[in-house]
């Protein structure tokens, strides 16, 4: 802008009203518009560039505003401004008439945020516009802003008009707020003209008008994942909506991932752990999925389940080696399992049982694939023993089957290959426990399997199953979980139920502490989600809250206490944000 330009501090003018509703303005763009004088930002904008194929200036990056410079400076043909018209795509094209400092022209464009954070959709923006008015007609030059949710595909909702009473250079401005729901580059559009326009491409013989538009890009958050808990033994770990882990009970192991072996009665975040998409806890070691589909694991690694290569526990999370593309973890007493996007398993850690099911016995640190397994949906790691849930309903099972864990119909030994679960079809979820295993079916009833002795398979009897059974009285379950000897389901109406051991009623002496059919958790309702510890269970409401219940002699009920509790309590700052 040439030094003979004077700023003119002009009145506030409100106009538009009227041309914004007949256009269909949409109501999250709030109006405000003003001439002045002097460029209000304190910030340092984003200098645009212009994009050959949207064909106006851009900022291709997130910023706390955005501004054209010169890029759509001068007008006419004695001084064509660069890359007339600078439109999107072109279209619209300028006025051909009129002269450079003489009539109805835009000579600058800027957004930018009014807080200073980048520019990102819900933002209350300010948009300034440098024009030049017309000598003879300051007082019917108008300029009308327009704004495009989607600068690719652009339709233009008004903003406002704003008038100019004296001629000149002159600054005016508007706030309105950025759109939701559009795409990730977004523009705005100033039309400079003598008289009111109808609309973002109108123009007459005699108006003279300049459009010029100005594309930026708009900072997309992450979309925020569902919060999760995960039950270990005697410690757990939840994700939350941020991508954050936190952890807290048992941490001998180092298995919370706090850098420290204290254990912890309330919440710690995990160090260094961001951007997670899912976890698991197991006996002694924790294993978390980034956005990125890496696999990172800490804790006990005795018999190599962080999957690090190398031997000795870790006290902060560390990236399995050769693994990518994953999707989900299962981690299991001594060993973890991992499932790609492809429908691969790869496994690693104690194979003392045959819980790899690599074909053979050899304690893996680092990821071995299971062969012959493809098309895996879900995946669960027991004590000993893992699971697999195919894409068409069947369940593969592989190692330990002392106790008919397994689902074969034998026990004994240990299958080093992943086995079909007899006759057993329409499964939609699935959780391995100390030696028994759990299965959703899509009718929502409930089946287990395996050792018995305390109830946990929930069929009025204390039998040892090698195939499924049904669990007693249960029908709208939407999860399921198994721990040591406890069993707990989350039904479609928010309740839960328990069934197994009572170790609440086993350490105070009662004689009676297996509970061989399920019965209501009391006090509890509308739950959301559902997750079973080694001998506690933790359920959270929609507002992420979490209670707990259980054995309590490590803090894993995040109370505060380790005091054991048969019914539920909250835990102290588990959150989901």
């Amino acid at each position: 802008m040439t030094e003979q330009w004077k700023r003119l501090r002009l009145g506030a003018v409100w106009m538009g009203t009227a041309l914004a509703l007949a256009c269909g303005q949409q109501e999250d763009a709030e109006v405000r518009a003003e001439s002045v004088g002097s460029l209000s930002s304190p910030l340092t904008l984003l200098a645009a560039r212009y994009d050959s194929t949207l064909k106006v200036p851009t900022c291709a990056a997130p910023a706390a505003g955005c501004d054209t410079n010169y890029l759509v400076n001068r007008r006419g043909t004695q001084q064509r401004e660069p890359n007339a018209p600078n439109t999107l795509k072109g279209t619209c094209a300028d006025q051909p008439s009129g002269t450079y400092m003489r009539d109805e022209s835009v000579e600058r464009v800027r957004i930018f945020t009014t807080d200073g954070s980048n520019l990102a959709p819900g933002k209350q923006v300010t948009i300034e516009v440098d024009v030049w008015v017309a000598f003879a007609f300051s007082q019917y030059d108008s300029l009308d802003l327009y704004y495009t949710a989607d600068a690719t595909q652009p339709q233009w909702v008004p903003i406002t008009t704003i008038w100019s009473f004296f001629p000149d250079a002159q600054t005016m401005r508007a706030t309105y707020t950025l759109p939701t729901g559009g795409g990730r580059v977004q523009a705005i559009r100033a039309a400079f003209q003598r008289g009111m326009a109808s609309g973002p491409c109108w123009s007459d013989p005699y108006s003279y008008a300049d459009r010029d538009d100005l594309a930026f890009t708009v900072e997309v958050p992450a979309p925020s994942l569902p919060y999760q808990l995960a039950g270990g033994t005697s410690f757990n770990l939840q994700r939350r909506q941020d991508g954050t882990v936190w952890a807290w009970g048992e941490n001998s192991r180092r298995q919370l991932g706090d850098g420290t072996t204290t254990l912890r009665k309330a919440p710690v975040k995990v160090v260094g752990l961001n951007e997670v998409a899912s976890i698991s806890a197991g006996g002694g070691h924790s294993l978390a999925v980034k956005t990125n589909g890496t696999v990172w694991g800490w804790g006990d690694n005795t018999k190599g389940q962080v999957g690090k290569g190398l031997s000795g526990d870790y006290s902060a999370p560390a990236q399995t080696v050769g693994l990518s593309d994953v999707v989900s973890v299962a981690a299991g007493g001594t060993h973890s399992l991992a499932l790609k996007q492809d429908g691969t398993v790869w496994a690693w850690g104690d194979n003392s049982n045959c819980q790899l099911g690599d074909g053979t016995q050899f304690t893996r640190n680092s990821p071995v694939q299971v062969p012959s397994l493809s098309g895996v949906i879900a995946l669960a790691a027991g004590a000993s023993h893992s699971m697999a849930l195919m894409q068409d309903g069947t369940v593969w099972t592989w190692g330990a089957n002392t106790q008919g864990e397994l689902g074969t119909g034998t026990t004994g030994g240990c299958l080093k290959l992943p086995a079909q679960v007899s006759a057993f079809t329409d499964v939609s979820a699935i959780s391995a426990g100390n030696a028994y295993s759990m299965a959703l079916k899509q009718e929502g009833t409930v089946w287990a399997w395996g050792t018995n002795g305390w109830g946990q398979l929930g069929d009025s009897s204390s039998l040892t199953r090698s195939s499924p059974v049904q669990v007693y009285g249960l029908t709208g379950v939407v999860a399921i979980g198994a721990g040591s000897s406890t069993s707990a389901a989350l039904l479609s109406d928010g309740t839960v139920w328990n069934w197994g051991l009572d170790i609440v009623a086993y350490f105070a002496g009662y004689s009676n502490a297996g509970r061989f059919r399920p019965v209501q958790v009391p006090w509890l309702s509308n739950v959301a989600t559902l997750a079973q510890g080694s001998q506690h269970t933790l359920a959270t409401k929609p507002d992420g809250a979490a209670w707990s219940w259980g054995f309590n002699g490590s803090g894993q009920l995040g109370d505060g206490t380790a005091t054991s509790r048969s019914e539920p309590v909250q835990a102290l700052g588990v959150s989901y944000q």
